[in-house]
Formats: C-alpha cells, structure tokens, sequence
C-alpha cells in the first residue's frame, strides 16, 4: 500500500461531449461533496439537454446519490450563492399553476475561470 501523500499525474484524454465545472467551484465555493454531486449533476443536464424538465429522481441516480442527498446538495448551492433557484408559474383560466423550478448554473467569477 502507497503512503497517504502519495504524488500523482493527471491527463486528459478525453474528447467531446465534456462536462466543465469552473475552477471557482473548488477554490471558492468549497461545497460539501453532496454539493459536487448535485453541482455536476446539473452541469450534465445543462449541457445535454438545455431546458428540458428532469426529476431530483432522476438527478440523483445519475451521479449515485440519495433523493436526501440531492436535494441536501441543491440547498448548500443556493445558500452558498453558486446557482440560483427560481420557481416558475404559469396562470390558467386565472389559476396560477406551479411548474418545475429552475436551477441556474452562474458565472462564478472573474477570477479562475478556465475551466477544469
């Protein structure tokens, strides 16, 4: 067995499609690794689909988590101002209807921006 500090080499040799989180996310915002999993969770659905709808369900088992944990992630996010949630409406025959909320991935600064 190798020692705890073991030094290592990374590269990269992987071709589109890429999921790209900012460098911020872990020199900044510093999240939980429930907060990783909702956050790359959601990189991957905004990048393969847009603006289509999907489920904490279905976010969760995507990355191997719980619905707890999902969930647990998405509100670390918000509170620590790395995406923003925003809950939509829609009136009906002069009934407001609630839709599925929207989680908007942000710019998380000048600093750091290269993607990793």
């Amino acid at each position: 067995m190798k020692a705890a500090n073991e030094r290592i080499t990374v590269r990269d040799m992987r071709t589109m499609p890429i999921v790209w989180i900012q460098r911020a996310l872990f020199e900044q915002v510093k999240p939980t690794s429930s907060g990783y999993m909702a956050y790359l969770a959601l990189s991957y659905f905004a990048v393969e689909s847009k603006c289509r709808h999907h489920g904490i369900r279905q976010m969760a088992s995507l990355v191997g988590v719980s619905e707890t944990t999902m969930k647990s992630g998405l509100a670390e996010l918000i509170e620590r101002k790395a995406i923003l949630k925003r809950s939509c409406w829609k009136k009906t025959n002069g009934t407001r209807q609630a839709l599925p909320n929207e989680y908007i991935l942000i710019d998380l600064g000048e600093v750091n921006q290269r993607p990793i």
